[in-house]
């Protein structure tokens, strides 16, 4: 019961304007303290210990094209684009995530997607939002497009939580949102797919949408980006549909050699 009515509360704000969500907020404060380990927070809801150790993972970007970190250990080197995509380089621009997809990044996203922790959007989509403005995109306002849920994921979970990202982002930037891309094939769990298998497992999931504004550069907006394959196709039918460049901002991504 506490699960769905935090569910309920995770799509009243995925749908509530600034004055509503300000009602939101009244009468159902976000936890004090830093979004990530809980201790006194300045800057936005995340405290000095977490944002050093956010600034130390872009230290540790090891790929300039989708954004992977480097593996522990693994000498920096000069910046240059990852194996895989020298190999098959990705139809978007760049992706960049805040780290890796482990300790209190994993944490943070498994409480927003599965824990109805939705508040957590508005100090991770501020983050994103300081991440999303380096890029190098030439309009002055680019679109911002959360990755979609499947219709029946949807209804299962209650809200999306890329969405939720997006939606802070937007209010952060004063770019416009716009659910430019429908899902239209739900993929297997990834857990039950091989390396091989998860590459190829978004292939013909994503359609433009009709809202999409033919010739916009677009800031596709993500909780993780592993593979890269959801990011790329998505980026596909954003291209296919008139977008000028695609770039892609997610919590947490990928760790390579």
């Amino acid at each position: 019961m506490e699960r769905d009515g935090k569910d309920i509360l995770c799509a009243l704000r995925g749908l509530a304007g600034a004055a509503w969500q300000a009602l939101l907020d009244l009468f159902f404060p976000p936890p004090a303290g830093c979004a990530f380990c809980g201790g006194q927070a300045e800057g936005g809801g995340v405290c000095p210990a977490c944002r050093d150790l956010l600034a130390a993972y872009r230290e540790r970007v090891g790929c300039v094209v989708c954004g992977a970190f480097l593996e522990d250990g693994a000498p920096a080197g000069e910046p240059g684009a990852c194996a895989a995509c020298r190999k098959k380089p990705p139809p978007f621009a760049l992706a960049r995530s805040l780290g890796p997809y482990e300790g209190l990044l994993k944490a943070a996203v498994l409480r927003l997607k599965f824990g109805g922790e939705c508040w957590l959007a508005r100090p991770l989509g501020g983050l994103l939002a300081e991440l999303a403005r380096a890029f190098p995109a030439a309009a002055a306002q680019p679109v911002l497009v959360p990755v979609p849920l499947s219709p029946g994921r949807l209804r299962e979970r209650g809200y999306n939580q890329a969405g939720l990202l997006a939606r802070e982002m937007s209010r952060a930037l004063g770019w416009p949102l716009v659910e430019a891309l429908v899902k239209i094939k739900e993929a297997p769990p990834q857990e039950r797919l091989t390396a091989k298998e998860r590459l190829a497992a978004p292939e013909g999931s994503f359609a433009p949408a009709a809202a999409f504004t033919s010739g916009s550069e677009v800031v596709l907006v993500d909780d993780v980006i592993t593979t890269g394959a959801t990011a790329a196709e998505c980026a596909r039918a954003l291209l296919r549909a008139g977008a000028s460049a695609v770039f892609v901002a997610a919590v947490a991504g990928a760790r390579r050699a």
